[in-house]
């Protein structure tokens, strides 16, 4: 009796050489469990040398024989034993952020588990509100815990996006799924009143939640380093800009972004 296991199908493939010297009607395969009983797993016909298992437990002690049965005889083969194992699984995936740095340009920044190896890291986004994603690219494991990604095919002035980052294991499995970010959306209207209002969604989500919201705001494109205004986390997430003081010696042209800041309470730090 031979055995080969593979670790990534969790199966264990069996064959053996036919018996000779008496007329086998059947082949009875046994299995035991960390040293269990042998119980009977299935019953071949007598031209059948192999077997097939799928769906092991990783870290149990597998055991098997086989008994070649004919009319009043039999024939016991030797033990094959083997521990299943199956790749170590990362206790964690997680989504730092996700940022709009640019026109239709989104940063992605994930914080993975290197204690063991993946495969890669698969980054996904979801153009609906986060019910259906799918892949935008694919990172190789380097042993770095930071792992960055970025998407050219977001439309930012449009819409919200949801990322996330599967990790995949040296099987190719997906071992975990990450939680999601969602990007800022900030839109922006001038009033009558010399005023201008901004709205935009939440951020989304980190384990700290969020604590405020900081305004930044150019005036003719040249930014201000320091924020305009900070608005706290839980209000209206808007904000009513008064630029009247800038008309007299300016073109009257305002550009604003909204950046949240993540709250006390992340465990990753």
């Amino acid at each position: 009796l031979q055995k080969v296991y593979n670790q990534c199908a969790k199966s264990v493939y069996l064959h053996w050489n036919y018996y000779t010297g008496w007329n086998v009607n059947a082949y009875e395969i046994y299995q035991s469990i960390n040293a269990g009983a042998y119980t009977l797993m299935n019953t071949n016909a007598g031209n059948d040398t192999t077997f097939t298992q799928a769906g092991l437990t990783s870290g149990n002690n597998y055991c098997y024989l086989v008994v070649a049965k004919g009319t009043g005889k039999t024939s016991s083969s030797n033990r094959q034993c083997f521990t299943s194992s199956y790749p170590a699984q990362p206790a964690f995936s997680y989504m730092k952020s996700v940022s709009v740095v640019s026109e239709n340009q989104v940063t992605i920044n994930t914080w993975q588990d290197i204690s063991v190896s993946a495969k890669e890291y698969r980054m996904e986004r979801s153009d609906n509100g986060g019910s259906t994603y799918y892949t935008i690219g694919n990172v190789p494991f380097s042993g770095s815990a930071n792992v960055p990604f970025s998407d050219g095919s977001a439309n930012t002035g449009s819409q919200s996006y949801f990322y996330r980052v599967v990790a995949v294991d040296s099987c190719g499995g997906d071992a975990y799924t990450s939680n999601a970010g969602q990007t800022i959306l900030v839109s922006g209207v001038a009033n009558l009143n010399l005023t201008n209002t901004l709205a935009w969604n939440d951020y989304s989500v980190w384990l700290g939640a969020v604590s405020l919201y900081n305004i930044y705001r150019a005036v003719d494109g040249v930014w201000n380093p320091s924020p305009v205004a900070t608005v706290p986390f839980g209000s209206a997430n808007t904000y009513t800009d008064d630029v009247s003081p800038f008309l007299d010696n300016n073109i009257g042209h305002f550009s604003y972004y909204v950046e949240a800041v993540e709250g006390a309470g992340n465990p990753y730090g």
